[in-house]
């Protein structure tokens, strides 16, 4: 099975075929409560805040369903995000997926369809990345400043290879 596949899949084993919207802004709402607070590394937590007080304009870029990294993008004071979709239908979400899994390749086609959609010139823009996994390679190499951020060794090598910087952000 490919990633969205399996996607649509455990959706269907959390959700059923539908989940009212209300339903799923309660529990993404008790989610983001929980984890925004408890779960955001120290360093992410300074760097989100330079990078606003440097005037950044910060969007998250998510292979993770839209019903809750909207909750998250509000709850950190991000100004937009982009995410993997489910269907709607009738007052409700659905277990499929609206389009592709925000993932690798259509991650960076969303991310510029974003700006395409602002009338955002890319030759105007600074972009800085931030990712934890070698997917969003076509992100980071877009970009005009890509961070990783892990230590894993193989990570380690992959972003000395295509030039990203690797931060450490548990401290």
């Amino acid at each position: 099975y490919d990633r969205k596949a399996m996607k649509q899949f455990g959706m269907r084993l959390f959700i059923g075929a539908y989940l009212p919207k209300n339903e799923a802004d309660m529990l993404a709402r008790a989610f983001t409560a929980q984890i925004v607070p408890n779960d955001i590394l120290p360093g992410a937590a300074r760097m989100m805040a330079a990078d606003k007080a440097d005037g950044f304009i910060l969007i998250i870029a998510s292979a993770a369903q839209e019903i809750y990294v909207a909750q998250i993008a509000h709850a950190l004071q991000f100004h937009a995000f982009v995410a993997t979709r489910n269907q709607e239908t009738g007052g409700a979400y659905g277990h499929l997926l609206q389009g592709e899994n925000c993932y690798g390749a259509e991650k960076l086609r969303r991310v510029t369809a974003w700006m395409d959609e602002q009338k955002w010139d890319r030759s105007q823009c600074f972009i800085r990345c931030y990712s934890d996994h070698p997917s969003d390679a076509p992100l980071l190499d877009w970009a005009d400043a890509a961070m990783l951020i892990s230590a894993a060794d193989n990570l380690a090598i992959l972003a000395k290879a295509r030039g990203w910087q690797i931060q450490d952000w548990t401290h």
